[in-house]
């Protein structure tokens, strides 16, 4: 599957963000600090496999807006939709709500989504496929304690 578009209606510092601009290749998103990579890449979590107590602080979103977004994938059965939001951001308990649409319109649920991603869990989407400097400093082996020095 392949990322070809993101929505934040709101999630930290962004509100009514849409990216569109996926290159078919290797992704970098890059800026200057707090300009909100971070946050990008812990909303395509935060999409994928829902709430975690390092996630949390982003919701509610800081500039106002629906705590949420989606994300599109590209995948051999046309494009799908993952949407994930909170309906009542200023609960800390609240459960987060999940859609999954598929090419054809139908929509599923968490179990269809783990599916989709085939296994691939959250550690290993985190250490394999997105990676952001903190997984670099704070991983363990040489690579992480000599990472930023």
């Amino acid at each position: 599957m392949k990322l070809t578009r993101l929505e934040v209606a709101g999630y930290g510092v962004w509100t009514g963000l849409r990216v569109e601009d996926f290159g078919p290749g290797l992704n970098v998103i890059f800026g200057p600090n707090e300009a909100g990579k971070t946050t990008l890449l812990e909303f395509i979590r935060w999409v994928l496999y829902g709430s975690s107590s390092r996630r949390r602080r982003y919701i509610p979103p800081l500039h106002g807006g629906t705590a949420g977004g989606s994300i599109q994938l590209a995948g051999n059965d046309g494009l799908l939709e993952i949407a994930r939001w909170r309906p009542d951001p200023a609960d800390p308990l609240a459960e987060d709500q999940l859609a999954v649409r598929t090419a054809d319109g139908s929509q599923h649920d968490g179990e269809f989504l783990a599916a989709l991603l085939g296994g691939v869990d959250e550690a290993t989407f985190s250490n394999v496929l997105a990676i952001s400097l903190w997984e670099l400093q704070e991983g363990t082996g040489n690579a992480g304690r000599h990472a930023g020095r």
